[in-house]
């Protein structure tokens, strides 16, 4: 198979460095902006982040558990990624 475009030898360091990036941004993006903290200085993501992850656990317990089926031809294209 023809590839248009790879990341060569070094896709493992590039993918753990990105993996890294955002892991480290991930949390600064969660600090509040100044210090002290108050009411009104607070950073409120968090709060987005949890109700966001507490509707996506509700989603997959109600409905996405019984219903989702993950990709077809699944073997092939394991076998393809693994081949590469």
């Amino acid at each position: 198979m023809h590839r248009t475009w790879s990341l060569g030898k070094f896709r493992f360091i590039i993918n753990l460095w990105a993996l890294v990036f955002l892991v480290v941004t991930s949390i600064i993006f969660l600090f509040p902006p100044a210090t002290p903290v108050s009411g009104s200085s607070m950073n409120y993501v968090i709060a987005v982040v949890g109700v966001v992850w507490a509707f996506a656990g509700v989603t997959w317990l109600v409905h996405a558990r019984t219903h989702f089926h993950g990709p077809s031809q699944l073997k092939e294209r394991l076998a393809i990624a693994l081949a590469a």
